[in-house]
């Protein structure tokens, strides 16, 4: 069956059959030059580090093995490490700890902003699909748990009080809530505009009697870009 889609996206490409401008999805997980660049700025401090921790400890081994062979006495400022020794090891540890935490929490923000996105296209997809397989269809109606591969209604994956939002309309297309508007939460975790958010955090959501235009919402980690999926037609 063919779809036809309002003149306002009429002429747009479609990505995986959603128009452009009704998928704002925000994909963490693809590397930027900085990621990169940062990437190989940590690996390259980190072999430095190894090598210059190598070479301290290969010097006193050198030193201990002379002792055994040679059978003299070292002066216990001879053998031991020195301030400067301990100073360059603890300054560096603490830094690669610092780099290292930023860096691994970084990836938990972004695999948890990756979890939302695909959830919010899971949760659109159910919904088409609910519409396609109903003959003679015009409008959407709630999915079921069955409409998921999971077998459950996507949840959000922190326990955070921003949740999953849904909106639906009868004559048109839905604008998305911006990273301020998810400053002001309803009761269900979602923005109080543009338009009436309701909850659709592991739920089905609330679909409107003759709804045309739906749209799922939500805002990444950073709480700085939203994530959405709407209707296809």
């Amino acid at each position: 069956m063919q779809r036809i889609l309002p003149s306002s996206v009429s002429k747009l490409p479609l990505l995986n059959g959603y128009p452009l401008n009704n998928l704002y999805i925000d994909f963490p997980l693809v590397n930027t030059y900085y990621d990169k660049l940062f990437s190989y700025l940590l690996f390259s401090l980190m072999l430095i580090s190894f090598f210059l921790v190598l070479s301290i400890l290969t010097r006193h081994l050198h030193l201990y093995l002379n002792k055994l062979e040679l059978n003299f006495a070292l002066s216990k400022s001879a053998f031991g490490f020195t301030l400067i020794e301990l100073l360059v090891v603890i300054a560096i540890i603490a830094v690669l700890a610092v780099m290292g935490f930023a860096a691994f929490g970084g990836l938990t923000g972004k695999g948890n902003d990756a979890r939302r996105a695909a959830d919010m296209k899971a949760f659109a997809d159910a919904m088409e699909a609910v519409r396609a397989r109903t003959a003679g269809a015009t409008s959407y109606t709630a999915p079921a748990l069955t409409d998921f591969s999971t077998g459950t209604f996507p949840v959000e994956p922190t326990n955070r009080a921003i949740k999953y939002c849904y909106q639906d309309s009868l004559s048109a297309a839905i604008s998305n809530p911006t990273p301020t508007q998810f400053g002001t939460l309803n009761a269900a975790g979602c923005p109080t505009a543009p338009g009436t958010w309701t909850g659709a955090n592991g739920a089905a959501p609330s679909v409107s009697s003759g709804a045309l235009y739906f749209k799922f919402c939500t805002i990444n980690e950073a709480i700085s870009t939203v994530i959405c999926v709407g209707s296809r037609q």
